[in-house]
């Protein structure tokens, strides 16, 4: 048993944003791009993955992050630590180690910076 329930699907980067967590509950322009926000009854002790490419990692989001997928609500923007990460599948280049969260999206990326970024 188990699996992963998709809340986003789509190309990485500004250029094709099609929702945003704060401005849609759910969005889906195609049949396969798609944003959900994610259900109240998730904790920071949900695992959460994400996939780039053929590159897996799962995580657990902290209480800021975590309240963004839900409500999208950015109550402190910026950066935030992501908890107990690992691969879970490929081979990762940058195995990310925090997401960046504000009005316009989200990124996760390795280190504090953004410029070494797995997916955004």
């Amino acid at each position: 048993a188990g699996g992963w329930t998709p809340f986003f699907n789509g190309t990485s980067g500004s250029a094709h944003v099609f929702a945003r967590f704060n401005t849609h509950e759910s969005a889906a322009p195609d049949e396969t791009t798609f944003l959900r926000r994610v259900p109240m009854y998730l904790t920071t002790s949900t695992r959460f993955a994400a996939q780039c490419g053929g590159a897996m990692v799962r995580f657990h989001l902290n209480s800021v992050a975590l309240w963004y997928f839900q409500n999208g609500t950015v109550t402190e923007a910026g950066v935030q630590s992501l908890y107990h990460v690992a691969v879970e599948a490929g081979q990762a280049l940058h195995i990310p180690t925090h997401i960046h969260i504000d009005a316009h999206g989200f990124a996760l990326t390795r280190q504090a910076g953004p410029t070494q970024t797995f997916g955004s």
